[in-house]
């Protein structure tokens, strides 16, 4: 079939799928070297990059496909210096995929075991997260000081065990010497990591086997509890629960669970939580925004309606006067801010406590989208708040380049207005830090 459609339709050896993998990415991916080394005799390029800066090499290594790579690294051994996007080597790849033959092979070619990827991650950190025992187990005992190797956030090799949901795993690394006590950078334990991704079995195994993790919290007083309220896994809040956890614990900037599964846009967990333990919806955090605020800025228009159907009020304001669209806007989340206008059309009034617009949020969020609707509904563009700032100068101290060509291209006399301080957008945008800003306002007249 690739020999008919390539002679009879050779236009289709120049089309990309819609992440940039040509058909000798999907050649490799399958792992025919027949297929392969047809289509290079056909002209087609072996150092083609997907969107990400994957090479036929990197496809091929993840899949497993021996053959394909052992021909690659013989007649083109330079992809073996490919790193993607993310730094992501052929042997993360490898190690990812889990064929312990190719990650063989590559060795055997001198690539670097000890290479890490943007994050810091090993190749042990990746077959941990993927979840690939023969591969864990093959590096643990050729190269066991990857054991110790952390990422850049400080997460060891048994906290990628516990993202992966593997009980097998975490048990085989806890007995080659892994502290299960070690937290990362941020102060997450292990059970944090497995609560967090929804890794139900590896939650029950380490709550039933090492109960004293289910007291740890991070540098930000995060609970395990919190952790799962955000990972969206019922049955984990449940197991959590059961095992006499505080439902109303708060964590430092006095967030509760219900704050964290409206953050994250869980609704099945919103509603379990909701449904069991209604005084949650009460509870504000330290700033005074209610569960209803966070739904807003994670952006589920399931669940602010969800929770406005519950008796929540749609004028409820924190601590410094922000209504629920000013977290909707500042996140740049579209769908809740049109939800929110047309059925509260009066919100588009509330200014808060320094005079903020949601305008001015939307602007300092830089969803163009968000601002282009705010428009459209007759906002003042030349809205000030108290200190006099503009949504031009909002934009530019948050470092948002593409609303600042957008308001520059449509409004352009917002170049020219100072704050009360007599700041000009240029003052904003060298506040700010972005060069990008400060050339683009050069270079239009400032």
């Amino acid at each position: 079939m690739c020999e008919y459609l390539v002679n009879h339709y050779p236009d289709l050896l120049e089309i990309r799928d819609n992440n940039g993998w040509t058909a000798l990415h999907s050649a490799c991916k399958e792992g025919s070297v027949e297929t392969v080394s047809f289509l290079i005799e056909k002209g087609m390029d072996i150092n083609t990059l997907s969107n990400d800066g994957k090479s036929i090499l990197h496809r091929a290594c993840v899949n497993g496909k021996f053959e394909v790579c052992d021909y690659l690294v013989e007649n083109y051994p330079h992809l073996l210096q490919v790193r993607d996007k993310s730094s992501v080597t052929v042997l993360h790849d490898a190690a990812w995929g889990g064929n312990v033959q190719v990650v063989q092979l590559l060795i055997d070619k001198k690539m670097d075991v000890n290479s890490r990827l943007q994050s810091g991650a090993t190749i042990l950190h990746q077959c941990c997260r993927s979840g690939k025992m023969e591969m864990c187990e093959f590096l643990v005992n050729h190269f066991p000081d990857l054991l110790k190797i952390r990422d850049n956030r400080g997460w060891t090799v048994l906290h990628s065990a516990c993202y992966g949901g593997s009980v097998e795993f975490i048990s085989f690394l806890i007995e080659n010497g892994l502290d299960l006590n070690a937290v990362s950078n941020e102060g997450k334990s292990i059970l944090h990591r497995a609560c967090v991704n929804g890794k139900f079995e590896v939650c029950k195994y380490l709550v039933e086997n090492n109960p004293h993790l289910l007291q740890v919290r991070d540098k930000s007083s995060e609970t395990v509890l919190h952790d799962a309220a955000w990972g969206g896994n019922v049955q984990i809040v449940e197991l959590l629960i059961e095992k006499k956890m505080d439902v109303n614990s708060r964590q430092e900037s006095g967030e509760t669970i219900l704050h964290q599964c409206c953050r994250s846009g869980k609704m099945e967990m919103c509603e379990y939580l909701v449904n069991h333990f209604p005084d949650l919806l009460e509870i504000r955090d330290n700033r005074g925004k209610t569960v209803l605020h966070s739904a807003c800025w994670g952006g589920s228009v399931e669940i602010v309606s969800f929770l406005l159907e519950k008796g929540m009020s749609n004028n409820t304001l924190s601590d410094d006067g922000k209504s629920i669209l000013h977290s909707a806007c500042v996140n740049g989340k579209f769908e809740v801010c049109d939800y929110l206008i047309k059925n509260y059309p009066h919100l588009l009034q509330v200014r808060d406590k320094s005079s903020v617009t949601v305008l001015h949020d939307a602007a300092w969020g830089g969803n163009v989208q968000v601002v282009q609707l705010l428009i459209d509904k007759k906002m003042d563009v030349n809205s000030r708040q108290e200190s006099g700032e503009t949504i031009l100068h909002q934009c530019c101290r948050s470092g948002e380049m593409e609303i600042c060509e957008y308001l520059v291209n449509h409004f352009p006399d917002l170049l020219k207005i100072r704050d009360n301080r007599g700041k000009t957008v240029l003052h904003s945008a060298c506040w700010g830090g972005s060069v990008e800003i400060r050339f683009f306002l050069l270079e239009n007249g400032m």
